[in-house]
């Protein structure tokens, strides 16, 4: 079939050879081409993808040698071949949103550059079946846009342009809506005073506000505090908010962000996210703090945050650290800097502006390389003296907010690394 088709296209490129010239060839003239035609032979090369195997604008070469030594060549570079066998990575930082127009199913968009789309999919708990709800070519779909009826659990994956689909993501549990769903409207008003031990659940609203943090606010195992948008806390000095085994779900809007701040010139010791059993900050801004977020490990998602003028660091990532870090403005902090990151993290940093930090926009004291592509530090080729620390930084955004192209993979060839020893200060 394939040879058929084959002959049938170079039959009719012939008759148009002839038509151009002005003549057109009779029926016995195409017959005997045909029949000329036919009686060629046409060789196939079949080439085996190997798992795993990866490459993009492959052109196919052919060779022709005869038995008397002449040999024939033939490129084919009209239809560059590009192979993918690798699936996507699983998503990651998958939460329910719960903006104005409805709740939200949303998770950080994959690092991939040929990820077209990706597929929610229902779990129910204790079995290993899934089913289809939604495809989208967002990272987030909203809830009344699922098929069927409310499920128990979702879970997300990635899909390439080569149709390959990657693992999915950890599962999310819909019932109650725990990541900052609509429990938060279900849960008690809390005292505008805050301190001591919280394990129960807890709202701050913002027709309450402001919030006197008289002492650091311990949110141990139990203990759930759900902050609504446009809530201010003004906290004492060394007052901090601890999560130890807790839940924070800080839920601002970028027209109305949740701000932590002091009354006057002394600093409070900023958010701790300590083993939290869930954590999610969005548009939050914090000012005049020791370091501004701390994280050890847990997992947390931070969005949207801004992180101004902290004496020690804006972000502190310990041991253990997962989170996922996107869209935050981390500016004017001093100390050890705007990033600091020590011991076995693992973080997904993008989309993040830095500016103004002194004495390094970021301070890493791991072995290893570590991944802080796609993000702007001040302009499109931030000075090395801004950085301590075994970074892979390109590509850098040229502008803040804007999208990060991250093609291609940090194992790829082109990925600047910049490497500055520990404990150097340039």
């Amino acid at each position: 079939a394939v040879k058929a088709e084959i002959w049938e296209q170079t039959l009719g490129l012939v008759q148009d050879q002839y038509v151009e010239t002005g003549h057109s060839p009779t029926p016995d003239m195409l017959e005997a081409i045909r029949e000329e035609l036919l009686s060629r032979e046409i060789y196939q090369g079949l080439y085996t993808v190997a798992p795993g195997e990866n490459a993009e604008d492959l052109v196919a070469e052919a060779f022709l040698e005869q038995p008397g030594g002449t040999r024939a060549e033939a490129l084919y570079a009209e239809h560059p071949i590009s192979i993918d066998t690798l699936a996507p990575a699983a998503p990651v930082g998958l939460m329910v949103e719960m903006p104005p127009s409805g709740a939200q199913l949303a998770w950080t968009a994959n690092l991939e550059h040929d990820v077209t789309g990706y597929e929610v999919h229902s779990l129910t708990p204790g079995s290993s079946e899934t089913a289809l709800l939604a495809s989208t070519a967002a990272p987030g779909t909203g809830l009344a846009q699922l098929s069927g009826p409310a499920p128990a659990m979702v879970q997300v994956r990635a899909v390439d342009a080569a149709g390959n689909a990657g693992p999915f993501s950890q599962a999310l549990a819909l019932e109650g809506m725990p990541m900052g769903g609509s429990a938060m409207a279900g849960a008690p008003q809390a005292d505008t005073v805050l301190g001591g031990v919280l394990d129960s659940e807890v709202r701050l609203t913002a027709e309450r506000s402001p919030y006197l943090l008289s002492e650091t606010l311990t949110v141990a195992q139990g203990g759930v505090l759900y902050i609504e948008p446009g809530v201010t806390i003004l906290a004492a000095e060394r007052a901090a908010i601890i999560v130890d085994q807790g839940e924070i779900h800080a839920l601002g809007q970028e027209s109305a962000p949740i701000t932590l701040t002091t009354q006057g010139a002394e600093r409070h010791n900023g958010i701790v996210l300590d083993q939290a059993s869930q954590a999610e900050l969005v548009h939050m801004r914090i000012t005049s703090a020791t370091t501004g977020v701390t994280v050890r490990r847990c997992e947390a998602s931070l969005k949207g945050l801004v992180i101004v003028g902290s004496s020690q660091a804006g972000i502190f990532l310990a041991s253990g650290a997962r989170p996922v870090i996107e869209g935050c403005r981390i500016e004017d902090n001093q100390g050890m800097g705007g990033l600091v990151i020590e011991g076995d993290v693992d973080p997904l940093i993008r989309a993040n502006t830095f500016l103004n930090n002194q004495p390094f926009q970021v301070q890493c004291f791991t072995p290893r390389e570590f991944d802080l592509r796609g993000n702007y530090w001040g302009s499109a080729q931030p000075p090395t003296e801004c950085f301590l620390g075994n970074l892979a930084l390109d590509p850098v955004l040229a502008e803040p907010g804007a999208a990060p192209d991250l093609a291609p993979p940090p194992s790829s060839p082109g990925l600047e690394v910049l490497n500055v020893n520990h404990g150097t200060r340039i």
